[in-house]
């Protein structure tokens, strides 16, 4: 995130953006203002996405499960499975933010209300990586989510700058390019 934008990078955009980029920028500002843009495919409404608030979901753990050891970026850390049920999460949660971004993730779940998670622990019993799946309804359409943070620094400010212009794409103008082609295929196939 930098100030409205979010950026994105990922395995399936190489060689798959113009011009050989490798990170796609959407203005969370103009993109609210487009019809049928859906934000909560985000994980947000609006620009004040919290990557952190994923540790909201640990609220709602049931028993965990050690399911092994690991090394993450350099450190030995163990790994849990539990299942986050997001309306104890919710329940617990002292964040207006963190209750809204929980509010949203349930209403894409169709109903669902419990989550694996799994949890890397390291030594000083912190967090430094989550990750959570699920099936989101979004725009009408199932799509299979597979959400890994990583907690590099803790206590400290973040300073970090986005991508270089040169290697990021604006993805409204590729996402109103695909969809001016879809219009275009469904009047020639009608």
């Amino acid at each position: 995130m930098d100030g409205k934008s979010v950026y994105l990078t990922s395995d399936a955009f190489k060689g798959r953006l113009p011009g050989g980029k490798s990170w796609m920028r959407i203005d969370l500002a103009e993109a609210a203002k487009t019809s049928n843009f859906d934000l909560s495919a985000f994980g947000t409404n609006g620009p004040s996405q919290d990557p952190s608030q994923v540790l909201d979901y640990l609220a709602g753990a049931g028993k965990a499960s050690k399911t092994g050891t690991e090394t993450v970026r350099g450190k030995k850390t163990t790994r849990y499975r539990i299942t986050a049920d997001l309306k104890q999460a919710k329940a617990r949660t002292a964040t207006k933010t963190g209750k809204a971004a929980i509010d949203q993730l349930l209403n894409t779940l169709n109903g669902t209300t419990k989550i694996p998670v799994d949890v890397w622990i390291d030594g000083q019993n912190r967090v430094v990586r989550e990750r959570v799946r699920y099936t989101a309804d979004i725009q009408g359409e199932q799509n299979a989510m597979d959400f890994t943070t990583d907690f590099t620094r803790f206590g400290v400010s973040v300073d970090a700058d986005p991508p270089a212009g040169k290697d990021t794409v604006d993805g409204l103008e590729l996402l109103r390019k695909a969809q001016k082609i879809r219009e275009q295929a469904g009047q020639t196939a009608g």
